[in-house]
């Protein structure tokens, strides 16, 4: 009996431990989440839906976690996944208006019976790529294709676009979207004695961010063959005759456009009219390029005939043309640009830049010599070249320029006393039969300058309206009131009207010849230059001083080891 109570006993008590053990299991505690703080970078500019990072998390019991963002979510800028903790950007303004750049978000996660709260910090950088300028250098005349360089960049390479936007003159350069490599486009584009050097800017993007570059392509300079027979050195002259006339008609343009004569023809026109131009600007280095372009043929054909024809007055008339036309050109330099580089050679030598006034000086004896050289007309295959008349004509005008009146009235009435010449009886439709003109060219066809131009089929380059004008202009100065008035008064006869007296002040009279200068030589190519030796370019334009030249283009600044930049630019 005692033995079975005990037995009961036995079993009662392994009961109570076992409901015992029971208890202890449904109460052990859960466990809560754990997170450390924790730190992302965000490109500044990222779009909508951009995964910044996701939460990190480490729960014992591997509970269902939910998460949500309780704090520091200025602007909405992000939402988080509330299951997965993953973060995105929700609001892109918001994280452009985000003074500091950083944003400190609260993050709570919960396993349904636990909280805890997570510091995310989200730094905002700029992950745009990054590609230095950097420079190449290629021989001119290089064939198309030929391999430049290709650019490095910072960021992974893989992913960027290269393209070219600004400084391609020419078309010269092509460049590989995917590799950044730069080939020559256009082998003509690639001329020292034009295009000295290149200044690229190149766009590079990832897709959402972009960055720029400058690349500078520097040509090297590889020396023409001289002409070695006499039908080269002819086929030259004819070519710079040629190119003259498109620079003309290039410069009456330039000079009606920056004078505000006539509206910019296009939108390429418009720093020129407003006079905004800067050193990049594509027409005040055509403007100087083009003029260069013809002086190096010239050059070499001054040293080939030297060298290629026998001494004789052939020999003399060809150098005398190319010493004219050379001329012509370096005067139109220096009446834009100031200082020059008188550059004498077949290739750029790097001569100092020579100040205008040395500059005018070789000018003007190059143009004696021609005066002293070239016959008063030519004949045959030579009829439309310059003459002794066209030199004394460009020389007058120079004169004109510098305001030597004491040279320029002599010359002046030499060529009005020249019976080769006579005032034409209208003075807006000119024609190659013109006698007036000293020298012009037909029409070159170029569709921006016959679109200004409405003085008919024929441009002249100097007539003798413009000798009658500097007449007046330089007996008033001279203080000779009759010649003055003989001048231009044969201007007014023949517009109809009426004559001006000789009893005028010197400011009366040269007011009205100012106004002669408007009315006769508009679309004449020296309406700027008239503006400025007038005294009204700053007035009439409202220009400061520094702009009544133009600045050095940016390349030739870099070419040249002499070449500083004019004032103000």
């Amino acid at each position: 009996m005692k033995q079975t109570l005990k037995f009961f006993q036995l079993i009662f008590l392994l009961v109570l431990a076992a409901l015992a053990a029971c208890s202890d299991d449904d109460e052990e505690v859960n466990l809560a989440p754990e997170a450390a703080d924790q730190t992302f970078s965000l490109a500044i500019n990222s779009p909508s839906g951009t995964v910044v990072g996701t939460v990190t998390t480490i729960d014992a019991e591997q509970d269902p976690l939910t998460f949500s963002i309780i704090s520091g979510n200025t602007g909405d800028a992000f939402t988080i996944n509330a299951s997965t903790g993953q973060i995105t950007v929700n609001a892109p303004s918001a994280l452009a208006s985000e003074t500091d750049n950083t944003f400190v978000l609260t993050v709570e996660v919960s396993d349904g019976q636990n909280e805890i709260s997570v510091t995310i910090t989200i730094n905002l950088v700029d992950l745009s790529p990054v590609v230095a300028d950097q420079a190449f250098s290629i021989d001119e005349n290089s064939e198309n294709g030929s391999d430049v360089g290709t650019l490095v960049a910072t960021a992974n390479q893989a992913s960027l676009t290269f393209s070219i936007v600004s400084g391609n003159t020419g078309d010269a350069f092509a460049i590989n979207a995917s590799t950044g490599q730069i080939t020559v486009q256009t082998s003509a584009a690639l001329d020292f004695e034009v295009t000295p050097s290149f200044s690229l800017v190149i766009n590079a993007s990832n897709g959402s961010l972009e960055t720029t570059a400058t690349i500078t392509i520097t040509l090297n300079d590889i020396a023409p063959e001289p002409f070695t027979t006499r039908q080269q050195i002819i086929d030259a002259l004819n070519s710079s005759y040629d190119q003259l006339e498109s620079y003309v008609e290039f410069t009456y343009l330039f000079d009606a456009v920056y004078a505000n004569r006539i509206n910019a023809p296009n939108a390429d026109w418009n720093a020129i009219f407003s006079h905004s131009q800067t050193a990049e600007n594509a027409k005040v280095s055509q403007l100087w390029n083009d003029a260069f372009a013809v002086i190096f043929v010239l050059n070499n054909i001054i040293s080939s005939a030297e060298a290629v024809l026998p001494a004789g007055q052939e020999q003399d008339e060809i150098i005398a043309q190319a010493l004219a036309i050379r001329a012509y050109l370096q005067f139109q330099l220096v009446s834009w640009f100031g200082s020059i580089p008188l550059e004498t050679s077949l290739v750029s030598s790097d001569p100092a830049f020579s100040s205008s006034s040395e500059a005018l000086d070789q000018v003007k004896v190059d143009l004696n010599v021609a005066i002293n050289t070239l016959p008063a007309s030519w004949t045959g295959d030579n009829e439309d070249n310059f003459t002794k008349g066209t030199a004394q004509a460009l020389l007058l005008r120079v004169y004109t320029f510098n305001e030597e009146w004491a040279e320029a009235a002599p010359l002046a009435q030499e060529l009005i006393d020249n019976t080769s010449y006579s005032l034409s009886p209208t003075t807006n439709n000119f024609t190659a039969t013109d006698s007036e003109i000293i020298w012009g060219f037909a029409q070159t066809g170029e569709a921006v300058f016959s679109g200004a131009y409405d003085r008919g089929d024929y441009v002249p380059l100097v007539r003798l309206t413009e000798t009658y004008l500097t007449s007046a202009e330089a007996y008033t100065f001279l203080g000779q009131s009759v010649q003055a008035s003989d001048a231009l008064n044969a201007l007014k006869d023949r517009a109809g009207e009426a004559p001006v007296g000789t009893g005028l002040n010197s400011n009366d009279f040269l007011e009205i010849t100012f106004d002669q200068w408007e009315a006769e030589m508009d679309l004449g190519g020296v309406s700027f230059s008239t503006l400025k030796r007038f005294g009204q370019a700053t007035t009439r334009l409202t220009l400061q001083d520094t702009q009544l030249i133009l600045p050095i283009p940016q390349d030739i600044i870099f070419s040249y080891s002499s070449a500083t930049q004019n004032p103000g630019y």
